[in-house]
């Protein structure tokens, strides 16, 4: 039986394909893509949200009628909060989504709140103090577009935390054995310069921080169970008080492993921190499914 080929280089559906990934896909260079005659194969990986836009545009080129997807999934375990508490014990996370307001509506209560604070600071009494306060009030609504609300419950609990699954074709000793060599999270986390073993039998951690400043901190193991769990956290004092939560789970017959991976992290600043880090350029939540599938390529492939 004739095996479906890769697209070659003279078919002219090679490079609709690409095209249309790239729109349907935020990670089209992780797909892998095969024909034969009105059937199209897909491997690789992709992110469970985008598998029927990709299936939908994949139908759009001529001459396909079929589908084999064959991805592996990453998924974000947001919808299934109440499932992860029971089994993992995790804490409730807490992120935040941004508001409605319009950008002209924005940069009126900017300033307004800004003229507000500034006629506050020219007042010595209780009312000046209460100006100061609602005119940065308003900027910080302004500037993070976050309702207010829920704006009150992060500056209390300057949170977020990350929780994604996927699934590698390989065998979960191998997967534990690469994850429980921290050196290795360097090669796959965007962010992380290195990850080396200290004195005091934790590690450290070397990230680029926004405008490409160095950052360290010391980190502790808090639980390493072979092939089951690895778990750790900042030691106090970090700049960026951190937690990690990695679960291994052995799947279809040994021949795969689901990857849970728990992160939690609090910026300094809070809210407002967070959003102004951003702009910036540094975010880990925009980073962080592009680097659990270099991850699942460099197990797979090693």
């Amino acid at each position: 039986m004739n095996q479906p080929t890769a697209l070659e280089s003279g078919d002219h559906r090679l490079e609709m394909i690409r095209a249309l990934l790239r729109r349907a896909s935020s990670h089209p260079e992780a797909i892998e893509v095969a024909i034969k005659d009105n059937e199209a194969t897909l491997k690789g990986a992709a992110l469970e949200k985008e598998v029927d836009q990709i299936e939908k545009v994949i139908y759009s080129v001529p001459g396909i009628r079929k589908i084999h997807n064959q991805l592996s999934l990453l998924y974000s375990t947001e919808g299934r909060t109440e499932e992860l508490l029971l089994e993992n014990k995790i804490d409730e996370r807490t992120e935040w989504v941004p508001g409605s307001l319009s950008p002209w509506i924005r940069v009126l209560l900017g300033l307004s709140g800004a003229s507000i604070a500034y006629l506050g600071t020219r007042r010595k009494d209780l009312g000046g103090i209460l100006l100061v306060g609602f005119g940065l009030g308003a900027v910080v609504r302004a500037i993070t577009n976050i309702d207010t609300a829920r704006l009150f419950e992060l500056v209390l609990h300057p949170r977020v935390s990350l929780d994604r699954e996927i699934e590698i074709h390989a065998p979960v000793e191998n997967v534990y054995d690469f994850w429980s060599h921290f050196e290795n999270y360097s090669r796959f986390m965007s962010y992380v310069q290195s990850v080396k073993i200290n004195e005091i039998q934790g590690f450290t951690w070397t990230i680029m921080g926004p405008a490409g400043i160095p950052l360290h901190w010391e980190a502790r193991i808090r639980e390493m169970i072979p092939c089951q769990l690895i778990s750790w956290e900042s030691c106090p004092g970090a700049l960026v008080m951190n937690s990690g939560k990695i679960t291994f789970k052995s799947i279809s017959k040994g021949f795969k492993t689901r990857v849970t991976v728990h992160l939690t992290y609090a910026p300094p600043g809070g809210a407002l921190g967070s959003e102004a880090i951003r702009t910036l350029g540094f975010d880990p939540r925009s980073r962080i499914d592009s680097d659990l599938l270099m991850m699942k390529t460099l197990i797979e492939k090693s």
